[in-house]
């Protein structure tokens, strides 16, 4: 181990943090282990150096005399740089640009539906299957109750249909009236046909000649913000049109391996659908009539190599062999460290790409991922807790289906998605601004702001 390497990172009631080598050497023992509650000032390994260093002192601070650059504001919208000279509005703290192209179109979410595994695990029967960890140890360690595994005659593209359907016909749209679906699945069960292509001949008006573009991309659990800016970019590059179907279906029970506990009581599975629109800022609805409740600031998007293979999920189903990547695996504790940092500086990326500060939006909506990352997120960002949207006790992991879930609750204000998401949103007016951000296996992660139309 090396002067500054990282050595844990550990929590306390109101703060999380991260402790560095304070010396180089090497590892003689670990005192303490993962999960552990210690005392502050606990040793928490042993280093054996070749010239006996001890610690250095701590230096002394010199901060002399602080130099403030005062320099012009300037935020871009979605696609280009802000007109100088614009006067922006104040938004989420800070000064704001209205988002779009030079003709002010608005590109939104209109509406999201669901379609959910039928089966509900509690906590009793996951430990039954993994039993080293008691249903008390699944709540502590992941703040997960119950969820949600599709029954044998449930599938990937089933789901995905159901969730679809159900959002057209409440618009009352046909396949024809769609200008694109882009499906973010990381739990395939065929390459081609796609899921897109194969929901395409299964949405309501399809009689097998409606021709628009159709696709399926994998994103991990990032994937829905990376959809968010698939549909945002092909809008405003066509100056609106035809809205856009963006699907996440993930069917994860059967990639795992029941009896590993570091993945089974995790994931779920689930499918949704997110109706995407464009219409003129501040002029009448577009095509359909539809006009988007939430506006789509452009995502940042960003992607780093998982060198350590510390988050896979095999391509085919669960075949009942021996073989380990026949399963997800996942070094959670890797996963930890990289999530927390990842996701808040991809919010941060995106709210200032959009005008915002990202600590005074109304609400942050983060992937589901564990209940602790979702804390580590909230204290490091110093954000009381009904400023961070969750729902994972009832619903688990289920990767790029998430955040849409957690959309859908916070549109409806209403419970029967499961656990009422906090304070903001839950007594019946929506919150001014989203904030959205993800990280998933690749490792991919990214960050939105969505804004109330």
């Amino acid at each position: 181990m090396k002067e500054g390497d990282l050595i844990a990172s550990v929590e306390a009631d109101k703060a999380v943090t991260e402790i560095a080598a304070p010396i180089s050497g090497t590892v003689r023992d670990l005192l303490v282990e993962i999960g552990d509650e210690v005392a502050v000032g606990t040793p928490l390994i042993r280093l054996l150096t070749e010239d006996a260093a001890v610690p250095k002192p701590p230096t002394r601070e010199e901060p002399g005399t602080p130099v403030i650059r005062l320099e012009p504001l300037q935020f871009r919208d979605s696609r280009t740089p802000a007109p100088t000279g614009t006067q922006g509005e104040k938004k989420g703290g800070t000064q704001h640009e209205k988002s779009g192209t030079s003709s002010g179109i608005i590109v939104g979410i209109a509406g999201v539906a669901h379609s959910a595994g039928s089966r509900v695990l509690e906590n009793e029967e996951i430990s039954q299957l993994c039993p080293s960890w008691s249903p008390e140890d699944i709540v502590k360690r992941t703040g997960i109750q119950r969820r949600r595994w599709a029954s044998d005659d449930q599938s990937a593209v089933g789901m995905a249909v159901e969730a679809a359907s159900g959002l057209m016909t409440q618009f009352n749209l046909k396949a024809g009236d769609l200008g694109g679906i882009y499906l973010s699945t990381g739990t395939p069960d065929n390459i081609t046909p796609s899921l897109a292509c194969r929901v395409l001949d299964r949405l309501p008006g399809s009689d097998g000649s409606t021709e628009i573009p159709a696709m399926d991309f994998s994103a991990a659990c990032s994937g829905y913000i990376y959809g968010l800016q698939l549909a945002h970019d092909a809008l405003l590059s066509t100056g609106g049109g035809k809205p856009i179907l963006l699907i996440t279906t993930e069917l994860l029970s059967r990639r795992l391996d029941s009896s590993d506990p570091s993945t089974a009581p995790i994931f779920g599975d689930a499918a949704t659908a997110t109706l995407i629109c464009a219409t003129a800022d501040g002029g009448p609805a577009g095509e359909k009539g539809l006009k988007p409740l939430y506006r789509i600031h452009r995502p940042s998007l960003y992607a780093s190599p998982d060198t350590e293979q510390a988050l896979t999920v095999p391509l085919h189903e669960q075949g009942g062999g021996n073989a380990e990547n026949e399963y997800i695996s996942m070094e959670g504790p890797v996963i930890y460290q990289k999530a927390v940092r990842a996701m808040i500086s991809s919010l941060d990326s995106a709210a200032k790409a959009s005008g915002f500060n990202a600590k005074a939006l109304e609400l942050i909506v983060p992937h589901q991922a564990n209940q602790r990352i979702i804390n580590a997120v909230r204290q490091r960002m110093k954000l009381d807790s009904s400023r961070v949207f969750s729902m994972i006790r009832d619903w688990g992991n289920t990767s790029s289906s998430t955040i849409p879930l957690c959309i859908e609750q916070i549109l409806s204000n209403a419970d029967e998605l499961g656990q009422t998401g906090t304070a903001a949103g839950s007594s019946g007016s929506l919150p001014g601004t989203l904030g959205l951000t993800a990280f998933g296996g690749g490792f991919t992660y990214a960050g939105a702001v969505l804004e109330r139309v």
